[in-house]
């Protein structure tokens, strides 16, 4: 959601991600995502989050959010096999993991607000 011009960017079906081993995990045992599908890897509380994409099969944006659920960081078209490791600049409350382009594609930018579904939080 974009609240400089007030409108919905785009949505996506996300498979929610709570505990630490579903964070550890990520989407390497996924060859591929669907078109507009995702990963929401959730914190019990707002935190830096790390990412690394060692065991990934393909390439993905890394869109970190905040517990007010603003868009924080980026990083986009993310190579899969790298031992970099991807952080927030902020504490994190949620991390979304979309396809590489993604977020160019739908024109997802830093401060824009992720809506969270509160079927995800329960």
């Amino acid at each position: 959601f974009n609240g400089r011009t007030n409108s919905f960017l785009a949505s996506f079906a996300v498979r929610a991600a709570t505990t630490d081993e579903e964070h550890a995990l990520g989407l390497s045992n996924y060859s591929a995502l669907p078109k507009k599908e995702g990963l929401l890897l959730i914190f019990d509380r707002a935190k830096r989050v790390k990412i690394w994409t060692k065991f990934m099969k393909f390439p993905i944006d890394i869109i970190f959010i905040d517990k007010n659920e603003r868009i924080s960081t980026i990083h986009h078209s993310v190579s899969p096999g790298s031992d970099k490791i991807f952080t927030s600049h902020s504490p994190s409350s949620y991390v979304l993991e979309l396809n590489s382009g993604d977020a160019k594609r739908f024109k997802i930018k830093k401060e824009d607000y992720v809506i969270v579904s509160n079927r995800l939080l329960n």
